[in-house]
């Protein structure tokens, strides 16, 4: 799997599959001789007590299997049902919702603060200070300490505009544990954001505070805008975020673009200009000299060197006056103003171009509360549709939005790998490809466990629940491998009936197939619970493995009995015909 999911479940499978190798050294070596040292026959008095029921459950479920096998096409019709009804709490009810990685709650919150275009560091110090207030009130008792940043540079801008950056502020916000809080963090970024976003002239953007989560995808909601012409990508990106604001659970939209910076243009009078011999790239080059500074000379003192810089000061450059002064050197010799052949006129220029794919492109960036990334997106894909963009214009969807489409796609070819890789180790063992097709039933019984487990304890179908899924691929084959092994035993070997051999085979085999199940079922239990920090990301995966284990084994002991049966009286038959 590639990208960022392949990223992170790539070591995970490695140790897995290393840990399984080494457990099948040991299951062949070492195992045959400690139990031919220490196995006793019978175990001691606890034991027993502790195995007693295993025969009454032996019995009963033979009962339940014999119900199973003279009404085939009732066990059939309803695990059918089950099964299509699970996949519809998914699409189209939406019972289970869908996101790219589960929100952790790590105690952090980070604002981006904005204020006009040319505000002085001092003015945007005492609005962020009243800032930092307004957040000690609300957090109280539950915050630990703010760290504010203030003076952002903008790249070129920063160093040739005289501090572009003195307008924005970044507030980090720590928060003790979730443990020790009543509120969650979003609550309280909520809290925040309603205090200190609503004043004139300031914008307010609550940012991804986890490192973790602005690597592996980004902000929830990203809408890419593509175009060239920058003045309707933004009358575009104005229409998508009355979009995103009328969408329920939608918040801190944001279109992601910096108003534009006072600056001047130097418009070329080329005619003038060539009377004299001059370029338009020898009138650049000159006035870059003035405004960026050349280095005259070099100083040294104790060992060290250091440039000279010459350059225009502060005020000159943006003094028009003194701009269209400037001495323009002539191929001739001589020096001319600039003003005798250029016009240097104020205009708004953008601080930074964004682009992407060889193209312009402008963000509009948005967070959620309280529903999934999926339908959100769904949601937010069928009102797109209606606007009326132009055609040398698109919009594309970015962030976890962008991530969750593309990892769930690799994923869902992994499944499908994982599931012919399982059917075709198993053909070659079992030397057929009905009783491996027969196993294969587990799968779809597994999905239903995953499926209902999500959604009785709320937890997203994410990458996380997905790798669990594709885990349980190999795990609950092992009940139908069991199952289905001893009841061929039974009839090849001791020559049985296939009723008579599928009741024996189900009764004999309870016990190892609830063996198997319960210990990675209890082995899983304590990471699916979420305890401890961190805990949103460990869950998710446990709970669709322990859900899908515990439905797949009690409905393998009825439901692949059945189908054993039907397809091995179908083979029969078609046998009999041929023959």
């Amino acid at each position: 799997v590639p990208g960022i999911t392949g990223l992170l479940f790539r070591d995970m499978a490695l140790v897995v599959v290393f840990a399984l190798l080494c457990s099948l050294f040991v299951a062949i070596t070492l195992i045959p001789l400690l139990c031919s040292r220490f196995l006793k026959a019978e175990g001691g008095g606890l034991l027993r007590r502790l195995s007693g029921w295993l025969p009454a459950l032996e019995r009963r479920y033979r009962r339940a299997l014999e119900w199973a096998l003279k009404h085939k096409g009732i066990v059939i019709a309803v695990v059918a049902v089950v099964f299509v009804g699970t996949i519809l709490m998914i699409y189209p009810f939406r019972l289970v919702g869908t996101e790219f990685l589960p929100e952790v709650d790590e105690g952090r919150l980070q604002f981006e603060v904005k204020l006009p275009v040319g505000t002085r560091l001092e003015e945007t110090e005492k609005v962020v200070a009243e800032m930092e207030r307004e957040i000690e009130r609300i957090c109280g008792k539950d915050l630990v300490a703010t760290l504010t940043t203030i003076g952002t540079g903008e790249g070129l801008a920063a160093m040739f505009r005289g501090g572009a950056g003195e307008h924005m502020a970044t507030i980090i916000v720590r928060l003790t544990d979730p443990g020790e809080r009543k509120r969650s963090q979003k609550e309280i970024e909520t809290e925040i954001l309603k205090a200190i976003g609503n004043k004139p002239g300031v914008e307010v953007k609550a940012a991804i505070s986890s490192p973790y989560m602005s690597v592996f995808g980004g902000a929830p909601i990203v809408l890419e805008i593509y175009g060239y012409d920058r003045r309707k990508a933004l009358e575009i990106a104005d229409q998508v975020k009355r979009v995103l604001e009328g969408i329920e659970g939608v918040y801190n939209v944001h279109v992601a673009v910096d108003k534009p910076l006072p600056e001047y243009h130097v418009i070329v009078d080329r005619n003038r200009a060539a009377a004299l011999g001059m370029s338009a790239a020898m009138i650049a080059n000159t006035v870059q000299s003035y405004i960026q500074g050349t280095v005259a000379t070099r100083y040294r003192e104790g060992g060290d060197e250091y440039d000279v810089l010459v350059r225009l000061s502060d005020e000159d450059r943006s003094n028009r006056s003194v701009l269209e002064s400037l001495l323009i050197p002539t191929p001739m010799g001589g020096l001319v103003p600039l003003k005798s052949v250029a016009k240097v006129v104020k205009a708004f220029g953008p601080i930074t171009i964004e682009r992407k794919k060889q193209e312009r492109y402008i963000q509009v960036t948005a967070s959620l509360r309280g529903r999934d990334l999926g339908s959100v997106a769904r949601e937010i894909g069928e009102k797109l549709s209606k606007l009326k963009i132009p055609a040398d214009f698109s919009i594309e969807f970015g962030g976890s939005a962008k991530e969750q489409r593309e990892s769930f796609r690799w994923l869902a070819i992994a499944f499908l790998g994982a599931v012919f890789l399982v059917y075709a180790v198993m053909a070659a063992q079992f030397e057929s490809l009905l009783d491996p097709f027969i196993i294969m039933f587990t799968v779809p019984l597994a999905v239903i466990g995953v499926v209902w487990m999500l959604a009785l304890t709320g937890t997203t179908l994410n990458i996380l629940s997905f790798a669990g899924a594709i885990m349980l691929a190999g795990i609950v084959v092992n009940n139908g491998i069991v199952m289905v092994d001893y009841i061929n035993l039974l009839r090849r070997k001791y020559g049985m009936g296939l009723r008579e051999a599928v009741l024996e085979g189900g009764r004999r085999r309870l016990r190892p197939v609830l063996m198997t199940a319960l210990t990675t079922i209890f082995g899983m239990l304590p990471m699916a619970l979420g305890f401890g920090s961190g805990a949103e990301l460990r869950a998710p995966l446990a709970r669709a493995v322990v859900g899908g284990l515990t439905v797949s084994t009690f409905l393998t002991l009825i439901f692949v009995p059945v189908v054993y049966s039907v397809l091995e009286s179908l083979s029969a038959r078609i046998k009999g015909e041929r023959s």
